[in-house]
């Protein structure tokens, strides 16, 4: 029995734009697009990063009819409108260093830990005993008695999610304390009006941070970004179609029989639809939109972090955030190996002798095995305790480069430990294979792959990309 699961490397190994860079870079020519235009095609959207990615869009275009592309004004409209108002979008347009959509994950738990802080900062200044007064006077990375002290980090994110008061010109009013020190590396101390909405009040006292009001108000504009995303995947993404019949991956794909998608996209459906051995159509492979589905009212899409980062989240209940609450509430297909029915089938029958034709093999294709998502490689590598020299469960990861090998050995190794991972390998139970190459496969010409490995996992190595390696 053949299992396939899937991640956005999948998508990527397609040359699709569903990177999070491909995403933001899109949002942002959005931003730039003057109102009332009629027609949108692939260059307004795709220009700028068609130039700062031209080894991938040059092999986008050449499997995609870019060229027809029209994407419709009344959704482009829409998202452009979202995007003015969402604060989620301006704290990440801000980080630049953010680059894959693990990263992403990442900043959300961050904003949700810089908040907590902030709550625990206002709440300790009340516990020693000090008089909250509004406004609350707030020393930006400095010290002072009657203040309370945030970074700057803390401060933008005041900032950036809307909880202070602006003044007439729409920037934060912030007002310097009087009778204040500022020579010397003192820094100016100022205070700063939150917004009496966001703050708790009982008779007319000020008594700390409302931080059930303020974590509704920033998961209610994450809810709104992740419906930003979900238009870009099903609006966009979903135009692109393939100049031809892209070949058929037997090694893969003959005998499969489920597959589990990380991805929102429905891009194998789409660009693999029938075998070209025996003509069969491939809906009769299962599939499982373990974090939802681009476009699918019923199963919204999955967009957060794997726990809550502190203990006054918990305490809050800010369960909305993480990705089993969203399973859960979104309706996803999260059910995985355990109750897959004719895998447990394969297992449970497996004799463990080396004759035993049936066993479950399971190829990762695209997913970066990051502690994000450590459940499921768990589940994963949970079978063949016990057995013999041979398992019933067999797993194949495909990478892209040996960067992305690297980096998936090191992921196993920190979630299932040294001594499971050395002992699927030893027993032949997991094996590395490079990616197909879908460019070379479906045009015939070298993709220069050699380049792109060693400029990935070693990015000051004097190469050129189109340089002919021999």
């Amino acid at each position: 029995m053949k299992i396939l699961v899937i991640g956005n490397g999948f998508d990527l190994a397609h040359y699709l734009p569903t990177s999070y860079n491909h995403f933001m870079g899109v949002m942002a020519a959005i931003e730039k697009l003057p109102d009332g235009k009629d027609e949108i095609g692939f260059d307004e959207l795709f220009v700028e990063l068609a130039e700062s990615e031209k080894w991938f869009f040059d092999r986008t275009k050449e499997l995609y009819s870019t060229d027809s592309m029209k994407f419709r004004s009344e959704t482009i409209k829409t998202i452009k409108e979202k995007l003015k108002v969402n604060t989620w979008y301006r704290y990440f347009h801000k980080h630049l260093e953010i680059d894959t959509w693990i990263d992403f994950e990442t900043k959300i738990g961050e904003v949700l830990e810089g908040f907590s802080l902030i709550y625990e900062k206002i709440d300790g200044f009340i516990k020693k005993g000090k008089n909250l007064r509004f406004p609350i006077k707030i020393m930006i990375d400095g010290e002072a008695n009657g203040f309370i002290r945030l970074s700057q980090k803390e401060f933008d994110l005041l900032e950036i999610f809307g909880l202070l008061i602006d003044n007439d010109d729409g920037e934060v009013s912030v007002q310097l304390a009087p009778n204040i020190i500022t020579e010397g590396s003192l820094p100016t101390e100022s205070w700063i009006e939150i917004k009496s909405d966001f703050l708790s009040w009982y008779e007319r006292e000020l008594y700390g941070l409302n931080l059930d009001k303020l974590l509704k108000k920033i998961k209610y504009q994450l809810n709104d970004f992740v419906e930003i995303f979900d238009l870009y995947l099903s609006s966009i993404i979903s135009a692109f179609n393939p100049n031809g019949n892209l070949i058929y991956l037997n090694d893969i794909f003959d005998g499969l029989m489920h597959l589990y998608s990380f991805n929102y996209t429905s891009t194998y459906l789409k660009l693999y639809p029938k075998s070209e051995n025996d003509g069969a159509n491939v809906e009769r492979v299962h599939i499982d939109y373990l974090h939802g589905k681009a476009g699918n009212i019923s199963k919204k899409l999955v967009l957060g972090i794997s726990e809550l980062p502190s203990e006054i989240l918990k305490q809050h209940k800010a369960y909305g955030f993480v990705k089993y609450h969203q399973k859960l509430f979104n309706n996803t297909d999260y059910q995985f190996l355990s109750e897959n029915q004719k895998a447990q089938s394969v297992i449970s029958n497996y004799a463990g002798t080396p004759n035993r034709d049936e066993v479950v093999e399971v190829l990762i294709w695209g997913h970066s095995l990051d502690e994000s998502d450590q459940e499921y490689i768990k589940e994963i590598f949970s079978f063949n305790e016990g057995k013999a020299s041979q398992g019933p469960v067999k797993v194949k990861i495909f990478f892209h480069n040996e960067a992305s090998r690297f980096a998936q050995i090191a992921n196993l190794l920190h979630i299932l430990g040294k001594t499971l991972v050395e002992r699927w390998m030893k027993k032949g139970w997991l094996k590395f294979e490079p990616v197909p190459d879908i460019y070379a496969l479906n045009t015939q010409k070298p993709t220069h792959q050699i380049q792109d490995a060693l400029y990935e996992f070693e990015p000051n190595l004097k190469i050129e990309r189109d340089q002919p390696v021999l």
